[in-house]
């Protein structure tokens, strides 16, 4: 059985790569969402809708967007574990979406994770069968042709996708990030596809990480928000495990151990429920 604590931390790294993703996708990567829906696209065309579906219960999409040359709508989620909840999601997101918007969805689940996927494309329930589009990108889809998007949002999802050679592709794309002028976009694109390396196997990471520092690009924690939230978070993590020592080993109250670590009391107490869930 997993560790509360660990568990907890995993869903805190969940929601940055989510974050991530839906940052991307915000700005409508056409050559990406192209290989996804094997569709020919014009950015133009795709009109972002509302993901955020409410009909008494409310779930929230990573992407629901609208190809007004053809009225087809497109749902697109991403995940990074073998999640069997899923198929039945898919099924709750097509009604709601249906319900919505008046038209059904062309689903497309988009596994992003290491191992092998195992979530499948359809499920039945009771008399009724849905079926969407299952894409592991690490199998189904080659970067090349995000390399040659015009959209840098494109090229950040090539670390997801097949690199053949892995650090030709990966050193193409710092490449390309490092000739764009704006600084705070080139710092954003930089810690975003350090994020979604981490979705990948180490020496992948260790690559992307490698090939920054060889091209001298730097990344700045108080410019980069997303690369500030992780210090942050980690920060946390490190002041809780140490409030969880003294409280645990010393048996100090929680108003000794605001006082020693100089931390809001609201934090101890925090970490302290966490040890009583254990």
């Amino acid at each position: 059985m997993s560790k509360p604590f660990g568990n907890q931390k995993r869903k805190e790294e969940s929601k940055i790569y989510d974050k991530t993703i839906r940052s991307l996708l915000k700005e409508l990567p056409t050559t990406f969402m192209e290989l996804i829906t094997d569709k020919k696209l014009s950015k133009e065309a795709l009109k972002p809708l509302d993901i955020k579906l409410q009909k008494v219960i409310e779930r929230e999409a990573d992407l629901i967007v609208e190809n007004t040359e053809t009225g087809e709508i497109y749902h697109v989620e991403f995940q990074s574990t073998n999640d069997s909840s899923m198929p039945v999601r898919m099924a709750l997101y097509f009604y709601l979406i249906l319900q919505n918007y008046g038209r059904a969805p062309k689903q497309y689940l988009v596994f992003v994770g290491r191992g092998e996927c195992t979530i499948p494309s359809s499920v039945e329930i009771g008399s009724s069968k849905h079926s969407y589009k299952v894409v592991d990108l690490k199998k189904d889809v080659d970067c090349q042709k995000l390399l040659e998007s015009n959209n840098p949002n494109d090229w950040i999802f090539t670390v997801l996708c097949r690199l053949d050679p892995q650090k030709t592709a990966i050193r193409t794309v710092i490449q390309k990030i490092k000739s764009i002028e704006d600084r705070r976009l080139q710092q954003e694109l930089i810690q975003k596809l350090l994020i979604l390396a981490g979705l990948r196997e180490k020496q992948i990471l260790k690559l992307v990480e490698q090939e920054v520092k060889n091209m001298g690009l730097v990344i700045d924690p108080e410019t980069n928000l997303y690369l500030k939230e992780i210090i942050e978070k980690g920060e946390i993590r490190g002041i809780k495990k140490s409030i969880k020592k003294l409280y645990i080993k010393k048996k100090l109250s929680p108003e000794e151990i605001a006082e020693i670590l100089d931390v809001p009391l609201s934090l101890v107490k925090e970490a302290i429920e966490e040890i009583e869930k254990d």
